[in-house]
């Protein structure tokens, strides 16, 4: 039986870790806005394609993800770091959300 969950984490790793490495950056660098945008649409992307894990903390954050990555998205293109980083950190359905669904899985 596939572990859905382990597979969707694997996937996503290394694209969080490059986007909260974008977002980071662009909070002193706005030329990493570019990067912001384009590593949010790479994890909608993944998240568009995949289905339900069968973990309610993991599908709970793919249900709201495509507004949350569009926010950075829309931040990103407007060189707004406050919205950047409002949307990428969002305690209710940010990207801390994602890591602790995935927390114990390899890249987490």
């Amino acid at each position: 039986m596939v572990d859905a969950l382990g597979e969707r984490c694997g996937v996503l790793a290394g694209p969080v870790v490059a986007l909260m490495q974008a977002v980071m950056g662009s909070q002193v660098n706005p030329v990493r806005f570019v990067e912001v945008a384009e590593r949010a649409r790479e994890i909608h992307t993944i998240i568009q394609r995949s289905g339900p894990t069968g973990d309610p903390a993991f599908d709970r954050w793919a249900t709201t993800a495509p507004t949350v990555l569009g926010e950075i998205v829309v931040g990103a293109e407007n060189g707004d770091r406050d919205r950047v980083w409002t949307a990428f950190a969002d305690p209710r359905a940010g990207l801390s959300v994602l890591a602790n669904a995935c927390a114990g899985h390899p890249g987490w």
